[in-house]
């Protein structure tokens, strides 16, 4: 089951939990005799209650056949998100159990602990689905936002044929191939139904990589798989989807930078700055203005927008060779003379 169906089931379990507290509160308004242990409330207003539990009780057990199994095949040490997550889906469990209990077999027992139980399990829920279902919908968010308003458009399949030779696949993988709208498509099924099987989207959609990054990371992973295997074709179709979503994940590492007022243009320790060697004059350099563009925008564009240079463009060669530093950090993949070219190319066009 895909996360995106997970999702829908989270959803409706949350909706079945709050329907089901409200009409608890609503029915422990009726009287309520203590020795027959049993409720003045309209009969039909109890079914549709018991009705409710049921299937919240079924939701549970569905979501939980999903991601029990999956935990014995996590490659990753659970992140706090996680344990939270799992706890959460424990005590909903438990908390059922003990509910099912005093309903029962110890009635004397519902009109005081019913109710509680009621609450909590909302509650509990209420956290539950908060924790995960929002990123199952950020991929298609970020799907639905990229270069051409979709990560299938023509814009954007047009852009990554020209930055997946930066990839460096293998020689047997067909690119013309992998980069049609059939292929990431296959490519967007592997990473919702064979890559959440050892980690959620979360850890997939953290960050953008570069290309080369992208083949080396789902390479790697599916050498771990221990459930369903991503066998090699399938891993030029998610590798070349991932490499089409890359931008719009940088977009929102951006933002959250930005939220967190770090500036753009960082300062540079000596450091950092030990495997950046540039000329003195950038300027002088003897390369051609076009031919330099054309890198820049074939080496960029495989992680983040142009515009993003542009709306926040170098104002010296010290920024420059901040952005370059930063950029070679997140993993540009760069020889030393295209490295110089580029910075040639900015600084004639951005610097004063």
């Amino acid at each position: 089951m895909d996360p995106i169906t997970n999702a829908i089931l989270g959803i409706s379990f949350l909706v079945l939990g709050i329907a089901g507290t409200v009409l608890m509160y609503w029915l422990w308004g009726f009287p309520y005799d203590h020795e027959k242990f049993k409720s003045d409330a309209p009969r039909h207003l109890l079914l549709i209650h018991r009705s409710i539990g049921y299937l919240y009780v079924i939701v549970y057990l569905l979501l939980m056949w999903q991601m029990v199994p999956r935990l014995w095949s996590y490659q990753i040490e659970f992140p706090a998100r996680t344990v939270i997550h799992l706890s959460l889906g424990i005590l909903i469990g438990g908390i059922l159990f003990l509910k099912v209990l005093v309903v029962r077999f110890f009635k004397h027992l519902e009109s005081r602990f019913a109710p509680f139980f009621g609450t909590i399990l909302m509650l509990s829920t209420l956290l539950l689905v908060g924790l995960s279902v929002p990123m199952a919908f950020k991929e298609y968010q970020l799907r639905r936002n990229v270069a051409g308003g979709d990560v299938f458009s023509e814009e954007n399949i047009l852009r990554i044929k020209r930055i997946v030779p930066e990839a460096r696949f293998g020689i047997e993988v067909p690119l013309d191939q992998i980069t049609t709208k059939e292929s990431l498509m296959k490519g967007r099924a592997v990473l919702l139904n064979k890559c959440v099987q050892c980690h959620d989207l979360r850890t997939v959609l953290l960050k953008p990589r570069t290309p080369s990054n992208w083949v080396n990371i789902v390479s790697r992973m599916s050498e771990r798989t221990v459930a369903e295997p991503i066998y090699e074709e399938e891993q030029w179709w998610v590798t070349a989807y991932l490499i089409a979503l890359s931008p719009e994940l940088e977009k929102g590492v951006r933002a959250k930078k930005e939220n967190e007022k770090i500036l753009h243009i960082e300062k540079i320790d000596s450091e950092n700055n030990a495997g950046i060697k540039l000329p003195n004059k950038i300027r002088q350099q003897n390369y051609s203005i076009s031919e330099a563009k054309s890198l820049f925008e074939l080496k960029c564009s495989a992680c983040h927008y142009l515009s993003n240079i542009e709306n926040n463009p170098p104002g010296t060669d010290a920024e420059v060779q901040s952005l370059l530093t930063r950029m070679i950090g997140n993993g540009l993949d760069i020889s030393d003379s295209e490295l110089t070219q580029i910075a040639f190319y900015l600084s004639e066009t951005y610097t004063r």
